[in-house]
């Protein structure tokens, strides 16, 4: 925000600053910030955050209303489209925008047959139900579909019994290891 103030050619007759709340990841907690914000201090113009999804989804539907712009540096979650969120951006790409270098990838390599194996939350489920669309269009055999909620194994070996070589993944970082170790076993 300095660089911004200070430099007399940006914005001129405006002075940001910023105002900032910890919503603790809690849904409530950032509400509540959110209108305490909203009716208190100068008039907002822009909102930078939330990076919870929980978080983040009532205070977009929220600040639409007062037509405020919101930045979120973290939300991946592929709800927030420009339709239902037009005042929402976000510096990190959707869930849903890893769809179109997987499908580059097949294409590069003429890769055909392929599994399809993805965390059972909204967040990963939207972008691979997308994903599997766009596979049956493009004429890729999609020999086989799991999903996981808490053990990969089982459906790891279900891939495995189906001989997929090629599988497509979503899943969160935490996820990730473990499905790589089951894998490698």
């Amino acid at each position: 925000l300095d660089h911004v103030n200070e430099h007399s050619s940006y914005l001129r007759n405006y002075r940001l600053h910023m105002w900032w709340n910890d919503t603790e990841c809690n849904a409530a907690v950032g509400v509540k910030s959110f209108f305490d914000m909203m009716h208190s201090g100068p008039p907002k113009l822009m909102l930078f955050g939330a990076a919870c999804t929980h978080v983040t989804d009532p205070i977009a539907k929220a600040s639409k209303r007062w037509h405020l712009t919101q930045l979120s540096y973290a939300d991946m979650h592929p709800m927030f489209t420009k339709d239902g969120f037009p005042n929402f951006y976000r510096v990190v790409p959707s869930y849903t925008a890893f769809n179109a270098p997987r499908l580059a990838l097949l294409e590069e390599f003429n890769w055909t047959r392929v599994g399809t194996f993805y965390q059972n939350e909204p967040r990963y489920a939207l972008p691979h139900n997308l994903l599997v669309a766009e596979l049956d269009k493009r004429g890729k055999e999609v020999v086989e579909t799991q999903s996981f909620a808490n053990d990969v194994k089982e459906a790891l070996e279900r891939l495995r019994e189906k001989d997929v070589r090629i599988i497509l993944g979503n899943f969160n970082e935490f996820w990730a290891r473990r499905v790589f170790c089951e894998a490698y076993r």
